[in-house]
């Protein structure tokens, strides 16, 4: 079996064939916002060089948001096409949670990765707290965090607020991927991580399973914005951080997908929406006009 997958959330589009077995091929385009012009023809491209036909695929699957709207719209859109043209499930795959199964878990220093180069050479290692931070603007960023508990990534679990120990080498959301203030999201990790002293029931929590004492790791665009305060806010409170600064990829949109296909999580082709995790500036300013007008 094969799934196709597709990644335009960021600021490279790019795509991703991957077996049953785990074997990812991934092509993804140099320039930046260029995902109209460069996703289908690189599709092709990927399709051409593993010998495959769209219709190989058993499914299509595709980085559902947060990130870019325009390039969510592109990505989601064309996922919705290439399923309903050849009968195949979709797989809507959350975009946050996707960090979890980059390569490069960070191990890369204080400085963290100052380039694609740097970031290569990042030490894969178990026991991280994965936290990718997306540029959403007015101080906010999409964000979310997600531990690591070892090298074999060999399922998920559900999402959820509490605190709550990781079995049979399963992802846990530690803090639930959303679109935050930049204050808000810290505290958030660092309660997550560290317990609060207003809730003594997360605290204990906290300490039990060690989060604390595990590297955190920050990826995505919010890290060039963002990147300095958030190690400072982790530094005054004894976190160990590192920025490896990674943007979404395709190969790992892929293994999420393959997680989700064994898991039976498929869709139709209408079935596959969006997850802007808030309204689009326009939106916010049409709804202001239309309140003003109503007043």
């Amino acid at each position: 079996m094969y799934i196709l997958a597709i990644e335009t959330t960021g600021p490279h589009c790019s795509a991703a064939i991957i077996d049953g077995a785990g074997n990812v091929t991934e092509k993804s385009s140099d320039g930046t916002m260029n995902h109209l012009q460069n996703l289908l023809p690189m599709v092709r491209a990927l399709l051409t060089d593993c010998k495959l036909q769209i219709d190989d695929a058993s499914a299509v699957a595709v980085s559902c948001g947060p990130g870019s709207f325009t390039g969510i719209r592109i990505g989601v859109a064309t996922a919705r096409a290439l399923c309903q043209a050849t009968g195949k499930p979709g797989i809507a795959v959350p975009t946050l949670e996707s960090f979890v199964y980059h390569e490069n878990f960070g191990v890369c220093g204080e400085q963290g990765a100052a380039s694609d180069a740097a970031a290569a050479n990042c030490v894969s290692a178990g026991g991280k707290i994965v936290v990718p931070i997306f540029d959403a603007r007015r101080s906010q960023v999409y964000g979310g965090a997600y531990e690591v508990p070892g090298l074999e990534v060999s399922g998920r679990i559900a999402c959820s607020d509490s605190l709550g120990d990781v079995r049979n080498g399963k992802i846990m959301e530690v803090v639930r991927g959303g679109a935050y203030m930049l204050d808000e999201f810290l505290q958030r990790l660092a309660e997550s991580l560290c317990g609060s002293a207003e809730c003594k029931e997360r605290f204990e929590a906290a300490k039990a399973c060690g989060r604390a004492e595990k590297e955190i790791v920050f990826y995505g665009d919010g890290c060039e914005k963002y990147g300095d305060t958030a190690l400072e806010f982790c530094k005054k409170r004894g976190l160990k951080a590192s920025i490896c600064g990674e943007t979404q990829k395709a190969s790992s949109v892929a293994k999420l997908a393959l997680e989700m296909y064994k898991a039976g999580e498929l869709l139709e082709y209408g079935q596959i929406h969006p997850n802007y995790m808030r309204k689009a500036e326009a939106e916010r300013k049409l709804e202001e006009k239309m309140g003003m007008q109503v007043k």
